[in-house]
C-alpha cells in the first residue's frame, strides 16, 4: 500500500499487487560424435561437459537451459588378414591384391564412425616342380609305374591313370595325358606343376606303310560302320576292334571272296576305338571315332 496526498490534501491510497515470476530451469542431455560440434552456451562445443544457455521466457524472466554434453568416441578396430599371390579380398570398398594398410569407415548403432583398419599381407605361392616321366611313352599293356618325384613333398597327384602313388597306363588309356602335382603350403597357398606321358597301343607288330586300299566308312560314325576291301585284294582280312584301354570288344573276318562287312559297336560308349586289320602276316591300325 502506498499512502499519497491528493491535490486537495486528502489521502490517496495506491494498492499494488506484486507477482514474482520464478526463473525457468530445464535440463537436457545431448551427445555428439567425436570430431563433431554443437552450439551450446553461445559457442560451438566439442568437449564433454555441462553447458548453460540463458534465454528469456514469455514473462521476460530468465529461462536457463542446462545441457550435459557427451562425446561418443570413434570406434576403432584393427585386424590382420592374409591372402595368397593372385587372390584378392574386398577391403575399403574395393578388391585389394597388394599388401598394405586399408581402412573401412562403418557406422555404429549411435550413428558415429566405426573405423576398421586391416593390415593385409600377400603370401607368395610355393615353388612346385614335377619331374618328367622316364620314359615318357609307355605301352598300354605295361605294368603300373611310380609317379615322378614332385617337390615339395606332401602334395597330391591328379590326372588320368593316377592311382595312389602310381601311374596305370591301362587306366589312363591310349593317348597323351597331363599329370598334375599340386602342393598346399602352411599359408594354404596352392601351386602346381604338370608333366605329360603318352600311352601307346604297342601292338607288337610293325605297322605297314600301306592300308591295302581298305576303306572304313563312315568315320566318325554312330556305332555302325563298314569295312570294305578292294576287289583286287584276294586275301582274308582279320578285324579286331579295341577300346581306348586296348580291350577287345569285336572280332570279325572278311573272308576270301567277300568284299565288305558291317561292324556294330552301338552298344558301347562314345569315344575313340582302334581297328587292328591283319592281312596275311602284316597288320595296320586305324582309329574309329564313335559320336
Amino acid at each position: 500500500m502506498d499512502s499519497l496526498q491528493a491535490v486537495n490534501g486528502c489521502d490517496s491510497i495506491l494498492t499494488t499487487t506484486l507477482t514474482v515470476s520464478t526463473v525457468l530451469t530445464s535440463n537436457q542431455n545431448n551427445s555428439i560424435c567425436q570430431g563433431d560440434s554443437i552450439l551450446l552456451g553461445g559457442f560451438y562445443q566439442t568437449a564433454s561437459g555441462v553447458y548453460y544457455d540463458t534465454l528469456q521466457s514469455i514473462t521476460s524472466c530468465d529461462s536457463v537451459v542446462i545441457t550435459t554434453l557427451i562425446i561418443t568416441p570413434t570406434a576403432t578396430f584393427n585386424q590382420s588378414q592374409s591372402i595368397c599371390q593372385g587372390e584378392s579380398v574386398l577391403i575399403g570398398g574395393l578388391y585389394q591384391n597388394s599388401a598394405g594398410v586399408y581402412y573401412d569407415s562403418l557406422q555404429t548403432i549411435n550413428g558415429c564412425d566405426s573405423i576398421l583398419t586391416t593390415m593385409l599381407a600377400v603370401n607368395p605361392l610355393p615353388t612346385v616342380t614335377l619331374a618328367n616321366f622316364t620314359p615318357d611313352t609307355v605301352c598300354i599293356s605295361a605294368s603300373s609305374s611310380t609317379l615322378p618325384n614332385g617337390t615339395p613333398a606332401g602334395g597330391d597327384y591328379t590326372g588320368a591313370g593316377v592311382l595312389g602313388a602310381d601311374f596305370d597306363p591301362q587306366l589312363a588309356g591310349v593317348g597323351t595325358h597331363d599329370i598334375i602335382y599340386t602342393y598346399t603350403d602352411g599359408n594354404l597357398c596352392v601351386n602346381s606343376d604338370t608333366t605329360i606321358i603318352t600311352v601307346d597301343l604297342c601292338t607288337g607288330i610293325d605297322n605297314v606303310s600301306t592300308d591295302f586300299g581298305i576303306l572304313i566308312y563312315p568315320n566318325p560314325n554312330t556305332g555302325l560302320f563298314t569295312i570294305e576291301k578292294p576287289r583286287d585284294l584276294n586275301e582274308a582280312v582279320e578285324i579286331k576292334v579295341l577300346d581306348a584301354a586296348a580291350k577287345l570288344i569285336v572280332a570279325k573276318t572278311i573272308p576270301i571272296g567277300q568284299q565288305k562287312i558291317e561292324v556294330d559297336i552301338t552298344a558301347h560308349s562314345s569315344g575313340i576305338y582302334y581297328l587292328q586289320l591283319t592281312v596275311g602276316e602284316e597288320m595296320f591300325v586305324k582309329q574309329i571315332l564313335k559320336d
